[in-house]
């Protein structure tokens, strides 16, 4: 079972940098240079880390949004002080 979501997660993986690559604006592959191979791998690293960046935010924000009541509900209900024993 952990291998089939090990391949799911790298399927995933692979469809995300293709469709990156696919959805970007121009032609993707224009700075390949075939002399420079390892150049396709760095413009791949930067969007991978761009894509990175802006999915954290995303989910940061998410839940931020999400727990700003709960947050709110237990700064009013909690004491400010422990009571006296």
């Amino acid at each position: 079972m952990r291998y089939l979501i090990l391949v799911c997660l790298i399927g995933l993986g692979l469809g995300l940098i293709t469709f990156g690559l696919a959805a970007a604006p121009g032609d993707p592959l224009s700075s390949f240079n075939s002399h420079h191979p390892a150049a396709l791998l760095l413009d791949i690293d930067s969007r991978l880390r761009e894509f990175r960046s802006a999915a954290s935010e995303l989910v940061r924000g998410l839940v931020d949004e999400f727990t700003a009541p709960y947050r709110e509900r237990l700064q009013h209900e909690s004491p400010t002080q422990s009571p006296p024993r």
